[in-house]
């Protein structure tokens, strides 16, 4: 059986990963990339963890070559 999602709150994404919630907010209207919020409640969503991290690492730009 596998690990059930981690799932995190806009405030664990904007500590941890250091993207502010306007960012967030500007990203899930205008970037098809970030991940779709989970709606637990008519007031709560929440986001996969792992979905996040690969949003991160697909922006990360290559370092140039020296």
């Amino acid at each position: 059986m596998a690990a059930p999602a981690r799932l995190l709150r806009s405030i664990d994404i904007e500590v941890t990963y250091a993207i502010p919630r306007s960012t967030q907010y500007h990203y899930m209207k205008t970037n098809p990339a970030f991940p779709k919020p989970i709606r637990i409640s008519p007031r709560c969503v929440r986001f996969k963890a792992d979905e996040i991290e690969a949003f991160i690492a697909s922006r990360r730009e290559p370092a140039p070559a020296a």
